[in-house]
């Protein structure tokens, strides 16, 4: 789908903030097309007025400034643990919502959007990001990084171990690791008590074994073709990267049932599946709580002695 362009997408905001700065001053030392941008700008209330260090509204220029360390501030993100790359040039400015937007979108942690056609769904990103509570706890942090370490351990072992088996790693995204599991404990401390996961193939051992509590003993037989199956079966056994789990996982003092289908297909062929299980799964508890009440399923009328 093709998007409208616009004089808006074609400049940087240095030239823009020029640009503009020379028509406040004189409209007419600015070419007219850019002339009826300016002017529709400004009757629209385009420019947001933003709180400067003063506490007064900030200029046009200074909007402008902020959207471009939202869009183009990953560039200049700090994403060398090492430190090997040159801090990119930086204006001083103090104003305090460009610090505060230099901090998030070019320090050691970032978020890029300009690529998302919706404006509706690029603002909800970027005000959830913007607005996002401080780091999480000490305790939150080292179990994500030995979730990380596990993950990446898992796949060198496989890696070396297995070379030649086809298992569709997590390599290059581990993160996916601790990420499910701070999904899963967060759903835990909400009440939720039963979960059903469908999942790709890609990362598929690395979550079952770090992550969904599937014993390794079973995953590597898998592996190498003895479970479920016999050592000789009449029929030939299935990849290991399409079997499934059930497991019971404990988060504080809370415990929640698991089960991640098969999936002998690819992609979101699971997804129509795990929705008809969980929705299942729901209305079976709805009718045990309905009888336990008294209640038939069907219209909550009182059941006959």
């Amino acid at each position: 789908m093709s998007r409208p362009s616009s004089p808006l997408n074609a400049a940087g905001a240095a030239y823009l903030e020029a640009l503009q700065e020379r028509f406040r001053d004189d409209p007419a030392s600015v070419d007219v097309s850019w002339r009826a941008v300016f002017q529709i700008l400004d009757e629209l209330g385009a420019v947001a007025p933003a709180l400067s260090a003063s506490g007064g509204p900030a200029s046009g220029p200074l909007s402008l400034r902020h959207e471009d360390i939202r869009q183009r501030g990953h560039a200049a993100a700090a994403l060398d643990p090492l430190g090997r790359a040159a801090p990119s040039a930086r204006p001083a400015s103090g104003d305090a919502e460009t610090t505060r937007l230099r901090r998030l979108y070019q320090g050691t942690l970032t978020l890029e959007t300009a690529h998302i056609d919706d404006p509706a769904l690029r603002s909800w990103l970027r005000d959830a990001y913007e607005g996002a509570a401080a780091a999480p706890p000490a305790e939150a942090r080292r179990r994500a990084l030995s979730l990380l370490s596990a993950a990446e351990e898992f796949e060198r072992l496989l890696g070396t171990r297995y070379p030649t088996k086809k298992r569709f790693g997590a390599e290059g995204m581990e993160t996916l690791i601790p990420l499910l599991d701070r999904i899963l404990a967060a759903a835990a401390a909400a009440g939720v008590t039963e979960v059903q996961v469908g999942t790709m193939h890609r990362g598929r051992l690395s979550l079952m074994a770090n992550v969904l509590g599937k014993p390794l003993v079973e995953l590597f037989a898998g592996i190498k073709g003895m479970h479920p199956f016999q050592a000789d079966p009449p029929v030939p056994a299935d990849v290991p990267y399409h079997m499934g789990v059930e497991s019971s996982l404990s988060f504080g003092e809370g415990t929640m049932a698991l089960t991640l289908s098969p999936n002998p297909s690819h992609l979101e062929a699971i997804n129509p599946v795990i929705l008809g299980r969980a929705r299942a799964r729901q209305d079976c508890s709805a009718s045990r709580a309905a009888r336990r009440a008294g209640c038939c399923a069907c219209c909550c009328t009182p059941t006959p002695a």
